[in-house]
């Protein structure tokens, strides 16, 4: 499994520049500015697109379950703008109500411990977060005399990772376990990293120290932004969780040889991409306020470019992955037609699961009010946001 929590290499995109010249240059650049969005549901056309019917009796028991996990209304009225129980039907439209209620805890709780995150700065956190995520799913690497032993969840919102990993324990194999856990270990450690470009407490390579003592934030290049928000988008752990949660794919596994090829692989990481960008996109007006680490503000500090070219030139990458990843899959397919039929059958209908996840969760985003982005879609579906 790969091993994610490393520093960030020293920042080069800004050299003699004083940091906060540089975040107050980029800031007045995006502020007063309208981000103009073409109709982001056309962006992969000829995809599936679908609700699951479970829709009102989850979110039913999603109400309940909050009542029994925040008892603060001001805190389930902040998570109910999320619409978690929108977003497993929009991504999960097949599956069963068991599968559903663990999509919704595991993303309850990947939003709130990335809350966690913004608000301790630390890496010791994440550090503990992965060795408890570890301890759950049977990978501790702590003594084999102390695994037996209580793990305390080092925060409140870990507690949600009981049930997930619970239910994955019993209907998956080792070697999906695994998986997983090495798609963990890259979303965990991902968003470590970030924090050392977003945080303010503690001295990571992405800080500078002013005279006056304050630290300012470094913005990582495009490369190094682009590698690290493949593991902090949590993406590939989603398209993980796909193989447990989809109905048809319940007792079937995907052989480990088929994740592996380059083919499955590059599906993997360019929906990764773009479901990252399109996040990007649409959340820049929410981000801007506290934090310049996102995709845009990065681009345009490091080409010099204006607002509308980045967002064209990004968008135009994001129209291209369908047909890579339509491509991908073609060549995937043909790849293992020596394997059994069954399996070629498994492999097809996990890609289609791929692909509307992603459909679903672009539907998802512009609908919610975590992003706040509807109020701006105009008649013909595109989005005029004011910055």
């Amino acid at each position: 499994m790969p091993s994610a929590i490393v520093p960030p290499p020293p920042p080069t995109n800004i050299s003699n520049m004083d940091v906060a010249d540089c975040t107050t240059v980029l800031t007045s650049k995006l502020k007063g500015q309208t981000l103009r969005l073409p109709n982001m549901r056309n962006l992969f056309s000829g995809w599936t697109k679908a609700v699951n019917p479970l829709l009102d009796e989850l979110t039913l028991w999603f109400e309940e379950e909050m009542e029994k996990l925040f008892p603060d209304a001001k805190v389930r009225a902040e998570i109910r703008k999320s619409d978690f129980p929108g977003f497993a039907c929009s991504t999960f439209p097949s599956s069963p109500l068991p599968r559903l209620r663990t999509i919704i805890h595991y993303a309850l709780w990947s939003c709130l411990w990335d809350d966690e995150m913004e608000s301790s700065h630390t890496q010791a956190l994440a550090h503990r977060e992965l060795e408890y995520v570890r301890h759950l799913l049977g990978f501790s690497h702590i003594h084999p005399s102390k695994r037996s032993q209580v793990i305390p969840p080092p925060t409140k919102p870990s507690q949600l990772l009981t049930e997930p990993a619970r239910a994955l324990k019993e209907s998956w194999s080792e070697q999906q376990l695994k998986r997983f856990m090495g798609e963990m270990e890259l979303y965990i450690g991902a968003c470590a990293v970030e924090e050392t470009y977003t945080g303010g407490k503690s001295k990571g390579k992405g800080w500078k120290e002013q005279e006056n003592g304050e630290q300012m934030v470094l913005l990582p290049s495009v490369k190094e932004y682009t590698e690290n928000r493949l593991g902090s988008s949590s993406g590939g752990t989603y398209f993980a969780l796909a193989e447990h949660v989809v109905r048809f794919m319940i007792d079937v596994e995907i052989p480990q040889e088929v994740h592996d090829l380059k083919e499955m692989r590059t599906i993997w990481s360019v929906l990764c991409r773009s479901v990252s960008v399109v996040n990007d996109l649409i959340s820049l007006k929410k981000e801007i306020n506290s934090s310049l680490y996102s995709l845009i503000p990065i681009t345009m500090n490091e080409t010099g470019q204006d607002l509308n070219t980045v967002v064209v030139e990004v968008l135009q990458e994001v129209e291209l992955s369908r047909e890579r990843v339509e491509s991908a899959a073609g060549d995937l397919l043909i790849t293992i037609m020596k394997e059994e039929s069954q399996v070629c059958n498994d492999v097809e209908r996990f890609i289609e699961c791929c692909m509307i996840m992603t459909t679903g969760y672009i539907e998802w985003a512009l609908q919610s009010d975590r992003y706040g982005v509807k109020e701006y879609m105009q008649e013909d579906g595109s989005f005029s946001i004011p910055l």
